[in-house]
């Protein structure tokens, strides 16, 4: 994201000290996604095929690689639980994915997640921040359904010069029972 935020205009740059205070804020709560790949000892193919060609009984090479599933964080999403106009709100704060998991559907589904937790938790609806040079996530906001914000700088001034949006989408009201 540091390319994003020194590239953005009207934000200010790439500051660490307050990025790091804004995810360690108390109310800062996470979403991780892991992928769990197998770690294995290494073969060279020839070493495989030659233990194929030597010994047909296809349980001779089990005992030749040892595996362990090792869990590699690959996505997380940022969010806060605040109140906005007088109503409460999930601000998403960030969600990265990792380059080798983007264009696999880890963002939508990551998003309808936070869009789970904020019906459940009765919370009116999802504020993010995009940048304008983030053409991808624009598209993923609007195509679950996020609209600027009444409040975003392209509202307020449509010159575009802000480099960001503040997207939003409204939660339908909990049915009661």
């Amino acid at each position: 994201m540091r390319p994003l935020y020194e590239k953005c205009p009207g934000w200010g740059g790439w500051k660490p000290a307050q990025k790091r205070k804004e995810m360690e804020h108390e109310e800062a709560r996470y979403l991780i996604a892991y992928d769990t790949m197998p770690s294995s000892s290494v073969q060279s193919e020839n070493q495989t095929n030659n233990n194929n060609n030597n010994n047909n009984n296809s349980n001779s090479n089990k005992n030749n690689t040892t595996t362990s599933n090792a869990m590699t964080p690959v996505a997380f999403v940022h969010v806060r639980f605040e109140e906005e106009q007088g109503q409460p709100i999930c601000y998403l704060y960030e969600i990265q994915i990792a380059s080798s998991h983007q264009g696999k559907g880890l963002g939508k589904y990551l998003m309808q997640l936070v869009e789970l937790i904020t019906r459940k938790g009765g919370l009116t609806r999802i504020m993010l921040t995009v940048f304008h040079e983030n053409t991808a996530a624009i598209a993923l906001y609007k195509k679950l359904g996020y609209v600027r914000d009444g409040d975003s700088p392209g509202v307020v001034d449509p010159t575009g010069e802000h480099g960001y949006e503040i997207m939003t989408k409204m939660m339908p009201p909990r049915k009661v029972l």
